[in-house]
């Protein structure tokens, strides 16, 4: 019988050898899958913000551009406002008043201006920013036409007046506006 417990126990600890080297083994794998595992999670949340960085990136750099392009188109604006109200100041020194709708290039020139300006503004993220271009937007109208229209009928001095300080505030705003945009513009470069 004694050969037999030998055989017996000699089979055990083989079975047993060999299920331990086995269950070792496959907690081997399962350690190396859930390493493999978190090592992927680490690679994908690292790509993700990478990914978010770059867009951000992207977002600052079209804001850049915009208002750098909105700068240019403003300035554009403030000229061919600038412009009108002269052509009107002359008209009103040489005629006595205004008769006239005025040079249909310079104004064709101030709508590609306002109409540029407008779509630039649309794309401006500061609410601040965005509300203080659409009040000089709505001046320059105002100054280019409606001021003239409803005082037609004044004086030459009055007209003369009148158009001289559309021009100065014009210049104010105009000032006041470049400042903010300059300060945006600051803010977006810094983030780089």
């Amino acid at each position: 019988m004694s050969d037999i417990a030998t055989i017996i126990v000699a089979g055990i600890g083989a079975v047993s050898t060999v299920s331990n080297g086995l269950a070792g083994y496959w907690l081997s794998g399962r350690h190396d899958e859930a390493r493999d595992k978190r090592a992927l999670e680490r690679e994908e949340t690292a790509r993700k913000a990478d990914r978010a960085d770059r867009l951000k990136e992207q977002r600052h750099e079209w804001q850049r551009q915009t208002l750098l392009d909105l700068q240019d188109e403003l300035q554009k604006l403030a000229r061919a406002t600038g412009r009108i109200l002269h052509q009107d100041l002359m008209t009103v020194r040489q005629r006595g008043g205004v008769f006239q709708i005025g040079d249909a290039a310079l104004n064709d020139e101030s709508l590609a201006a306002e109409v540029a300006v407008q779509k630039l503004r649309a794309r401006i993220l500061a609410d601040d920013l965005r509300a203080l271009v659409g009040d000089f937007v709505n001046f320059c109208r105002y100054a280019n036409t409606g001021a003239i229209i409803a005082h037609k009928n004044d004086s030459p001095e009055e007209l003369e007046a009148l158009i001289n300080g559309l021009t100065a505030e014009m210049g104010t705003r105009y000032n006041d506006l470049i400042e903010r945009l300059g300060a945006h513009i600051r803010s977006e470069l810094g983030r780089s």
